[in-house]
């Protein structure tokens, strides 16, 4: 079993934003394989930009439990519409771009956020 900390937008060094660097210490000392990496694109946090590393560089697979966070949190989400996991946890995780077009750029959420299933969790649960 590995961890995978996917963070917010915004951050450009994993280990020193937030509580990020103080989860992988915990969890590598405690004996549990936990990976926090810069993640590219880290200002606008794209769908797909991030989806892909996090499967082709980050490999996350079904042994992996993904935390993310805000943004890092619909990655996650995300990822495992398409993905098999093990777990999710999500930290202040958002269901809607809250207006923001930058946040509407980043490929998580519908158009039409007021008609249209924001999560497949059927998908998630396959």
């Amino acid at each position: 079993m590995k961890v995978v900390i996917l963070p917010g937008n915004g951050c450009t060094n994993v280990l020193r934003s937030n509580w990020y660097g103080w989860l992988h210490q915990a969890l590598n000392s405690a004996g549990i394989t936990c990976i926090a990496e810069n993640m590219p694109d880290p200002y606008n946090a794209r769908r797909n930009i991030w989806i892909p590393f996090i499967k082709d560089t980050l490999q996350a697979d079904e042994d992996t439990i993904l935390v993310g966070h805000s943004s890092g949190a619909q990655a996650a989400l995300r990822y495992a519409e398409e993905h098999k996991v093990r777990g999710v946890i999500l930290v202040a995780a958002t269901y809607t771009d809250l207006g923001d077009a930058g946040e509407r750029a980043s490929g998580y959420y519908p158009l039409n956020q007021e008609t249209e299933n924001l999560y497949n969790f059927t998908a998630m649960r396959e």
